[in-house]
């Protein structure tokens, strides 16, 4: 056992084999998984927390809230709970560090890749705010970014409260300060805006290297988030003055004068790149939390969402499990070396997580009816915006051609929400059209597999004829996937196992009906669409 620290001992069914990171909510550990045979990032609220009954209750709600979103960069939660008068909470090990070890290390940050990394960071908050969910705590150490560049948002459902007195270190109170809205000292409501103030100090951060209220004093920091004039990106570094208006906008004092949503202000960003400006997005209406009864949200509105049909997945009956409260695992990230989480620590030793392929936690059945298509559809034209770099250490997909990175706002959010996220409404589609009626949408860089791009194996799967890839994933894998899903019930939510011909591993895929096509996302954000 390690002095200080729960290192060599055990939590429930985990071990916990080393200190990722220490902050003002708790401690961050490498954990084995006994139970699932995994490794993953171990996440112990300090024990004073769990005596607070109202954060207790948000917590419970609002992990359950985000276990459930499927959108690529939040972080997957994998359970939750209290064991012996601590909160935890498991999530999936990224290898990487957080974008405040990276800002340390490197300082300024390119503009374009400020830009990406904004762009991740708004897609898992638009997604969390359809869901009626507000963040808090959106900061760099909250945001954990891989080797590819690919932004993962965490520490949904822990993120302090306004008004939260239990943090009584000045070092965390100021880096959380240190981006938080004018309104959050006061007593309103606190809403999605809040989480938009957020991201666009993170965004000046990026861009010039320095926080936008340098200050010692937690008293100073609020003065300046009150009334301080908005610092300005081209006046402490060598960025386009668009940028400018782009801060300026989303540090507004009044909330009704910032951006509607987290994505409006990542396409301000993006059009800034090139001295342009985006057009005026459609009227969002924002998600609230009554400051006054943190136990429940009061919803203002709901964020317009694209026309796409959602089907709802049911919750897991509670005894299939020891605990209700229990979510699928997401696909389970395979890094090669142990990766830090959201403590601001620095990663320790080496791990090469393992994930039984047999151990299952079954979902309930999709509402959605079967549907069967025509036996050909034209291919969809490609699109020439790119997807956004993603981890490939367990991508089944060959290694990528270089190119000019060019990110949009989302890379599936749309397809992938099966808890309520709506989506951004500035997202691209590209829509196939089958039979009279029936029509299938994929997001942009979306390829459909048909031969020589592999040899058929099989006919077809239980009515599944066709397959489409993301742009990191290969058509064999694909037809795997296919002839795995279509080998059991149809229509249903499930995970199967494929093999990758390139990687030669197989893979957990995790399969989810969405209206007319199933899609399949797993290994290391591979995707696949069933139709």
């Amino acid at each position: 056992m390690v002095p200080g620290t729960r290192v060599g001992t055990r939590f429930g069914a985990y071990e916990l084999r080393s200190l990722l990171g220490r902050g003002g909510m708790g401690e961050v550990y490498l954990a084995y998984d006994s139970g699932r045979d995994r490794v993953v990032a171990l996440k112990l609220l300090r024990a004073e927390l769990t005596d607070d009954p109202v954060f207790r209750r948000r917590f419970r709600r609002e992990s359950h809230t985000a276990a459930q979103m499927n959108e690529p960069h939040v972080i997957p939660i994998h359970d939750w709970g209290e064991i012996d008068g601590i909160l935890y909470i498991d999530m999936r090990l990224v290898a990487g560090n957080d974008l405040k070890t990276v800002l340390a290390g490197g300082g300024p940050l390119p503009p374009e890749r400020c830009v990406a990394l904004v762009e991740q960071v708004a897609a898992a908050l638009d997604a969390a705010h359809t869901a009626g969910l507000v963040h808090r705590d959106v900061k760099p150490a909250n945001i954990l970014v891989t080797p590819s560049d690919f932004a993962y948002l965490c520490d949904f459902g822990i993120a302090q409260a306004s008004g939260d007195s239990t943090l009584t270190a000045a070092d965390s109170l100021i880096g959380s300060y240190a981006y938080m809205a004018p309104e959050r000292f006061d007593s309103g409501p606190t809403t999605a805006h809040a989480d938009v103030y957020a991201l666009a100090c993170i965004l000046y951060e990026c861009l010039t290297g320095s926080k936008p209220f340098p200050a010692d004093s937690i008293t100073r920091l609020i003065t300046a988030h009150l009334s301080g004039p908005i610092p300005l990106p081209s006046r402490h570094a060598p960025v386009s003055d668009v940028f400018d208006s782009v801060v300026a906008r989303g540090m507004a004092k009044d909330p009704a004068a910032r951006y509607r949503t987290a994505g409006d202000l990542a396409a301000a960003a993006r059009a800034a790149l090139t001295g342009g400006r985006p057009a005026e997005p459609p009227t969002h209406r924002i998600a609230a939390v009554d400051a006054g009864d943190e136990t429940r949200d009061s919803m203002v509105g709901v964020p317009a969402a694209p026309p796409i049909a959602y089907s709802r997945i049911d919750s897991i009956p509670p005894q299939q499990i020891s605990t209700s409260h229990r979510v699928s695992a997401p696909p389970q990230a395979q890094p090669q070396g142990a990766g830090s989480t959201q403590g601001g620590g620095s990663p320790q030793g080496q791990v090469t997580p393992q994930v039984s392929g047999s151990q299952r936690i079954p979902l309930g059945q999709h509402a959605a009816p079967p549907i069967r298509l025509p036996a050909s559809l034209p291919v969809p034209t490609p699109a020439t915006r790119a997807i956004p770099a993603v981890d490939r250490q367990a991508a089944p997909a060959a290694p990528p051609r270089r190119r000019r990175r060019v990110w949009p706002a989302v890379l599936i959010v749309v397809l992938l929400a099966v808890a309520g996220a709506g989506g951004v409404a500035a997202y691209k589609w590209k829509t196939t059209k089958t039979a009279p009626g029936v029509a299938i949408s994929f997001p942009a860089g979306t390829t459909q597999c048909r031969p020589p791009d592999f040899t058929p194996t099989l006919g077809p799967q239980n009515g599944y004829t066709h397959s489409a890839v993301g742009p990191n994933t290969r058509c064999p894998f694909a037809e795997n996937v296919r002839q795995a899903y279509g080998a059991g019930p149809r229509g249903t939510d499930r995970t199967v196992n494929a093999h990758s011909p390139t990687t030669q591993q197989d893979y957990d895929m995790h399969c989810v009906p969405q209206s007319v096509v199933v899609v399949c996302s797993g290994g290391n954000n591979a995707v696949v669409y069933l139709y």
